[in-house]
């Protein structure tokens, strides 16, 4: 009986190079592979013929159009035809196969954007090779910087590996490339920002938008030299400043100790090594909150790190006064433990009991995000972490932008004439 039902035999021409394309072209790692040799051609792709002579029966229709869609196909040399025989039927040619023999006859398929495509990644990745072989090779005979024997597959590969970057890249890009690979070698920034790299024509910026690229290209000449840790490592670069600290002096002495500046930042790993020029020092959550601070005597305030606080183990802290004052919250009294934990002498302020019941009326809720009770806490500091976890005060969190600035200012003052280690 002839159906109108589309069977699930007899893929067409268009089909198939759908297929095509969304399996081998635009399924990047696997064309990283096919031009890597990783996954080899051919590729052979079942056109699923009739297996009997009841499928050709009740779908005739379908049958002729498949094996004439299949005649005119625009790459019949790819075509493999079989011949069968079925019952009721006479000896029938059949389309069996396509066989795609290479990334050429694959992007011809594909039509002409395929094509383009391809066009433009051979004639980046041709002239990258060879221009930055070219470099490389004379680099290395007037450098101690020796590159490995196997670095043209290793180049190709690297090249391949980081198609989608290079495919992006202008031709002034390409430029810049081909210059500066030569010119990297190992520990030539040392004592140096990645910034500040001694390189010619090519700006420092470059390198830093590019470092994934230009660090796969240099393991192809450097073999496990330069991924594992990194381009900065390789280079001897000083790492980049992170963690960036509001610092403010808080009166006209610490002011004048730090130049007159009013107001500066440094990142961690400076502040962790070099002392700040005042007697006491107040640790804030909250960069606002600093702002919001009155004149105060030989103090200089630190706010910003939020629980980025591992610089306050620093060894010059340990031999100030120091305070601590964030959130009162689970996780603000979870950083007030960890702060102690790397200085054990400092004081809790604006972080009890007494601060919550003045201000309940301002209090906000807090999502469960801590797990564990803190481990560096006093025993009322603990018992005001229990409290809030469990609600009793209705809301869990009283946000230190709330106080106002005469409570702020009485409680500095208390914490100046007695700054006894573990007070609240």
């Amino acid at each position: 009986m002839i159906t109108t039902e589309t069977p699930n035999w007899g893929l067409m021409p268009a089909a198939v190079i759908t297929q095509l394309k969304k399996r081998e072209w635009d399924n990047l790692p696997r064309l990283k592979a096919r031009l890597k040799n990783e996954r080899a051609f051919p590729i052979v792709i079942s056109l699923k013929p009739p297996k009997t002579g009841n499928e050709l029966l009740n779908h005739t229709l379908h049958f002729h159009e498949f094996v004439q869609a299949w005649r005119n196909f625009a790459f019949a040399d790819m075509v493999q035809w079989q011949h069968n025989s079925f019952r009721h039927f006479s000896e029938q040619t059949l389309p069996i196969t396509l066989t795609i023999p290479n990334i050429q006859a694959l992007s011809e398929i594909l039509g002409a954007s395929a094509r383009q495509q391809l066009k433009d990644w051979q004639k980046k990745l041709s002239y990258l090779h060879t221009e930055i072989a070219k470099g490389m090779t004379m680099s290395s005979a007037n450098s101690t910087n020796k590159i490995a024997d196997s670095w043209h597959e290793n180049l190709f590969f690297a090249l391949i590996d980081m198609l989608e970057v290079v495919d992006n890249l202008s031709a002034d890009d390409l430029k810049l490339l081909v210059a500066l690979i030569p010119q990297l070698k190992k520990g030539m920034g040392a004592g140096l920002y990645l910034r500040a790299l001694p390189v010619c024509y090519v700006d420092t910026k470059f390198i830093e938008t590019y470092h994934k690229l230009i660090e796969t290209l240099l393991e192809a000449f450097y073999p496990g030299q330069i991924k594992e840790q990194g381009l900065a490592y390789w280079l001897g670069c000083l790492d980049k400043p992170k963690g960036w600290l509001m610092v403010r002096p808080l009166c006209p002495d610490t002011r004048y100790a730090l130049s007159g500046l009013p107001i500066l930042r440094l990142p961690i790993h400076v502040l962790h090594s070099q002392a700040l020029p005042a007697k006491h020092i107040l640790v804030v959550e909250n960069e606002q909150s600093c702002l919001a601070l009155s004149e105060t005597e030989n103090t200089i305030a630190v706010a910003g790190g939020g629980k980025n606080i591992n610089w306050m183990n620093a060894g010059w802290l340990q031999k100030k006064t120091v305070a601590y004052w964030g959130d009162i919250d689970s996780e603000g009294l979870m950083i007030l433990s960890r702060a102690r934990e790397y200085c054990p002498k400092l004081t809790a302020i604006m972080m009890d009991d007494q601060t919550i019941k003045q201000f309940i009326n301002r209090m906000v809720d807090e999502p469960d995000s801590i797990n564990h009770e803190p481990t560096h806490l006093t025993h009322d500091e603990l018992t005001l972490f229990t409290e809030l976890r469990r609600g009793i005060y209705g809301f869990k969190r009283l946000e230190q932008e709330r106080l106002p600035s005469e409570y702020i200012k009485q409680a500095l003052e208390k914490w100046l004439d007695k700054p006894t280690p573990y007070s609240s």
